[in-house]
């Protein structure tokens, strides 16, 4: 038998061969988009309905992640473990509606917009850093909040100088900072003691406390719902059993060789007697 032979013509053939080289192209293409842009988290993300988080490195590198939000407050990011959603730290996008969350690779807390901005302008206040304010780390930061917001902390803080002018410049400071306003955006202004009850501040160990009961409560539940699926498993295997064996013997019974049917299953039971009044 002769295979049918396909002919094409001139304009078909240029027109097969045009579709496979743009088809090539554009899966190159794509295959850059995705690799080299995170627009498959972002797809991936839409798709799932589940936020986005870029996280931050110490090297000053970032990545973005899926975010697993089953237990509300909270996300669990690959590579990053549990992270905890503040108020205020995320970012919608425009396009695909994904919510962003930004956190560091080594704090398991999203950090709000405004923080960034808070610190840069406490950082940039001439007047602060005259009167001592200077801010290199939290523990600076943590110190202005404490001196604006806790008299008493102020009061410690006097007390372990013990030149007078030094004493005159921390008081100036503390007056300075409780009525200091910080100016982060158009129609955005906070005073130091409303920062008190920001982040980090705002963190409790309650959420992680209730994280952690949660998880526990979820695993108890997975293995309950093991247990019983086993009990199934393991009733319904005895049940085919025993039907197996009744339409054996029955089968037996049918043609003829009950006797020796029954005989077997009577020997097997004096063995099994027998063996149980050895063992005891």
């Amino acid at each position: 038998m002769v295979s049918p032979i396909i002919t094409l013509s001139q304009t078909e053939f240029y027109t097969l061969l045009f579709g496979w080289v743009l088809a090539a192209v554009f899966g190159f293409f794509f295959f850059l988009f995705i690799k080299f842009t995170p627009a498959g988290v972002f797809l991936k993300a839409f798709m799932k309905k589940k936020p986005v988080c870029k996280v931050n490195y110490r090297p000053g590198l970032s990545d973005f992640k899926i975010g697993d939000d089953k237990n509300p407050g909270s996300m669990d990011v690959k590579d990053v473990g549990f992270v905890m959603q503040i108020e205020g730290s995320h970012t919608l996008d425009k396009k695909s509606k994904v919510p962003i969350f930004e956190c560091f690779s080594e704090y398991g807390v999203s950090i709000p917009a405004h923080y960034a901005a808070i610190i840069d302008e406490l950082r940039a206040d001439k007047e602060l850093i005259k009167l001592g304010g200077t801010i290199t780390d939290f523990r600076d930061y943590d110190r202005l909040i404490k001196l604006a917001t806790i008299d008493k902390f102020g009061l410690e803080e006097e007390k372990k100088l013990k030149k007078q002018e030094d004493k005159q410049k921390l008081k100036d400071l503390i007056v300075y900072l409780k009525t200091k306003e910080i100016k982060i955006m158009p129609m955005k202004t906070y005073k130091m003691h409303e920062l008190a009850a920001m982040f980090p501040n705002n963190i409790s160990p309650i959420y992680v406390d209730a994280k952690v009961t949660n998880e526990v409560t979820m695993k108890t539940r997975q293995m309950n719902k093991l247990n019983e699926k086993s009990k199934f498993i393991i009733y319904a295997a005895i049940a085919v059993l025993i039907i197996a064996l009744g339409a054996g013997i029955a089968w037996k019974m049918i043609n003829g060789s009950s006797g020796n049917v029954i005989q077997g299953v009577a020997s097997t039971g004096l063995r099994m007697a027998n063996s149980s009044i050895n063992l005891g």
